[in-house]
């Protein structure tokens, strides 16, 4: 139910921005980075993707909506009668519906926060090594929130360059991983381009 509500309330900014004034065409941006994430529980990182829409009405504030991409993670596990699983992230991605703070450092720089939600699709393929060969395929969806910390700086009235620091919460329903919630940072580069 909470997630459900703050689900809402960012749909319901994400609608009703743009609507609060006449559309302005160089308000829209769409930006792509690149970088690393890491999984606790597999104690490992990869490189992943995050591609992103958004509308800029104000100096100050945007709304975006993002997609989040990653691939290729693998841990082993031993439990109590000694046999031995593996567990393997063939893909994995986020959905995020976020509200974006800007702080402006005059024309060129600014510092942006994000708060959202961020909707997970990961698949995973196990094998035990009490049954050699037998590989089972599942697929995990969750809904949590989303934190995230950047930098932009505008190289032109183009493209602008952006880092950031990204937090993703989730929580994996596929045995053993499923007693633990994942905070899942993301580290990243990129650029965003905005219309003429």
């Amino acid at each position: 139910m909470k997630l459900l509500c703050i689900g809402t309330a960012l749909c319901a900014l994400l609608a009703g921005a743009p609507a609060a004034q006449a559309l302005d065409r160089q308000a829209f941006y769409l930006g792509i980075n690149s970088g690393h994430v890491w999984f606790k529980e597999f104690d490992d990182d990869t490189a992943a993707y995050l591609v992103r829409a958004g509308y800029q009405p104000s100096r100050y504030y945007a709304v975006e909506i993002s997609r989040m991409v990653f691939y290729d993670m693998r841990n082993r596990y031993d439990d109590f009668s000694g046999n031995t699983t593996t567990i393997e992230i063939k893909d994995g991605s986020a959905l995020n519906f976020s509200v974006v703070g800007i702080y402006p450092f005059g024309n060129k720089l600014s510092l942006q926060g994000r708060f959202g939600l961020s909707l997970w699709n990961v698949y995973y393929e196990t094998e035990s090594s009490a049954f050699p060969g037998e590989i089972i395929n599942r697929k995990d969806d969750d809904a949590a929130l989303s934190l995230g910390l950047g930098l932009s700086y505008k190289l032109n009235d183009i493209i602008d360059i952006h880092g950031a620091v990204d937090y993703f919460s989730y929580q994996p329903s596929i045995p053993p991983l499923d007693d633990s919630t994942e905070t899942v940072p993301m580290i990243s580069l990129g650029i965003v381009i905005r219309p003429l």
